[in-house]
C-alpha cells in the first residue's frame, strides 16, 4: 500500500470554471479521524476545513 493516511484540505464553496479536482474520498475505504473547521474572515473569503482520513483496517 502507498498510504495509510490523506491530509485533505476542503474549501466550501462551488468552483464551477475549476480545471483541476482531487478525486471523491471512498469511505468505504477511508475513515475521517480528525477535522478542524476554519471560518471565512478577512484573510480567506471562504470556510475551510483540515481533515485527516484514516485507512480502514482490512
Amino acid at each position: 500500500n502507498l498510504m495509510d493516511r490523506l491530509y485533505i484540505t476542503e474549501i466550501k464553496g462551488e468552483f464551477p470554471d475549476a480545471d483541476t479536482h482531487f478525486p471523491p474520498i471512498d469511505l468505504s475505504i477511508w475513515e475521517e479521524s480528525w477535522r478542524e473547521d476554519h471560518q471565512a474572515d478577512e484573510r480567506n473569503s471562504l470556510d475551510y476545513s483540515f481533515v485527516r482520513y484514516e485507512k480502514r483496517q482490512e
